[in-house]
């Protein structure tokens, strides 16, 4: 059986920079005359004291969910190292691998529980080794956009017959505005680090520059670079013995992954 004892953690720390308006749907609780069809995701409660004593991050603020983030990542990394492929079976068509052996399902999980059951006890991949977390928008965007912290952008659809322009209202977070996450990272006993992390967490930002986080994508929304990266290695006796943590900062995404040697 593999060994599963907690080696180390690693936390990455990151901002994430708009290039273009961002679109991550939420839900429409009222319906107005004239107003938005399609409204982002808010928070539907205050975070109390968020940015330091007294300085809270407001109800209804746009934000980021980590689930958002982690499943950009594991569509374009199944997508890349051929896990679509894999998954053409008529049973298994469009849905995220769920083989349980590849580096995707070992850092992003198995939703497959028959999977696991199949899978012979040397061969059980574990816990999943990636936490996603929610990302907020940092201080200084928050402080920046509090009056108005959506855009509202009116597009047309236009219709091919008739040439009838049907409006519709979509809201999104503007170019610009900036918000912080992280990504915590846990490392096992016969765990390939950092190849693995380098091949699946760090290629997935790479490659999601230059694709779109949100919807909309096609008609340009959703365009991100990551930056301010900070990298915190914190071995077991971090927790244990009060060792040192290890922390680097690097500037961008590619920054990062040519410091790390595989």
């Amino acid at each position: 059986m593999k060994g599963f004892r907690l080696k180390k953690v690693v936390i990455l720390d990151f901002v994430i920079h708009l290039k273009t308006g961002l679109r991550i749907g939420g839900s429409r609780e009222t319906f107005e005359i004239g107003g938005i069809d399609n409204p982002v995701i808010k928070l539907t409660s205050t975070i109390y004291d968020y940015y330091g004593k007294d300085k809270h991050l407001l109800k209804d603020t746009p934000y980021i969910p980590g689930s958002s983030l982690k499943g950009k990542l594991r569509s374009l990394l199944e997508w890349a190292l051929g896990r679509v492929e894999a998954m053409k079976s008529q049973n298994k068509a469009g849905k995220p691998c769920d083989c349980g052996k590849c580096d995707v399902c070992i850092v992003f999980g198995t939703g497959s529980s028959k999977t696991i059951e199949n899978l012979p006890i040397n061969e059980l991949p574990g816990p999943s080794r990636a936490i996603f977390y929610d990302i907020y928008l940092t201080e200084k965007s928050y402080n920046n956009l509090r009056e108005t912290l959506t855009e509202i952008k009116v597009e047309n659809k236009i219709d091919r017959i008739t040439s009838r322009a049907e409006p519709r209202r979509l809201e999104r977070v503007p170019a610009g505005s900036e918000f912080e996450g992280r990504i915590v990272y846990f490392v096992y006993e016969e765990d390939d680090f950092p190849k693995r992390f380098k091949s699946t967490i760090l290629t997935g930002l790479s490659l999601l520059e230059d694709n779109y986080l949100g919807g909309s994508g096609s008609r340009g929304y959703g365009r991100i670079k990551f930056k301010n990266l900070k990298l915190i290695e914190r071995e077991i006796d971090y927790y244990l013995k009060g060792k040192e943590e290890n922390i680097k900062e690097f500037e961008d995404v590619k920054a990062l992954l040519s410091s790390i040697q595989t």
